[in-house]
């Protein structure tokens, strides 16, 4: 194995998942609300809070592209990101 051997991996040779605690999580999702993305000094910080670097950078990562696949960026793209549904009263007068 050319990455030598490390604790974390299973049998197969894959590493295993990194599994955030709820409290973990919540951290992740507040930052996410506030910032999509993280400054290097942020994302330091952050870590040193939850000891993984890596494994935070990463679920940023994934979760900008669930974010996309909601349908978030391109509603705050157009303007209309957080509303009660107004813009349908604006196609049907």
């Amino acid at each position: 194995v050319a990455g030598g051997s490390d604790a974390s991996q299973v049998p197969n040779g894959k590493r295993m998942r990194t599994a955030f605690t709820s409290t973990q999580l919540l951290e992740l999702e507040r930052e996410f609300s506030s910032n999509m993305y993280l400054s290097r000094l942020r994302r330091i910080e952050i870590a040193t809070y939850l000891n993984s670097e890596k494994q935070m950078k990463i679920w940023f990562r994934e979760r900008r592209v669930k974010h996309k696949k909601e349908g978030k960026g391109t509603q705050m793209r157009l303007g209309c990101g957080g509303g009660s549904g107004g813009g349908a009263d604006l196609r049907s007068g």
